[in-house]
């Protein structure tokens, strides 16, 4: 099992994110899947995937997001396929960034 994405997937994902922000979306470094914060008054989590989304990986993010002093209220994911859902996933795949 293999978490982390590579650099290049998470450069690819936040290029395409970026897009649609004033400034670059701020990095975090030190997690396996929480890449970068959102722009919102509510500063919330970016993840991205190594894998698809399964109810192990959705504990590690939530896990990420309390290290991180992050609300997990609200987690956007960004995977290959979202195998696990709930309330507070925001789940994107790859393909619908054109990726």
């Amino acid at each position: 099992m293999n978490q982390a994405p590579s650099e290049a997937r998470v450069s690819s994902v936040l290029s395409v994110l970026n897009r649609y922000e004033k400034r670059p979306l701020p990095r975090l470094d030190g997690f396996t899947c929480l890449k970068a914060l959102t722009s919102g008054k509510r500063k919330r989590g970016i993840f991205i995937l190594g894998e698809d989304l399964t109810r192990e990986v959705f504990k590690l993010c939530i896990k990420e997001a309390i290290a991180a002093g992050l609300d997990p209220d609200k987690l956007y994911i960004y995977g290959r396929l979202g195998i696990y859902t709930g309330r507070s996933i925001e789940f994107t795949k790859f393909a619908d960034l054109g990726l």
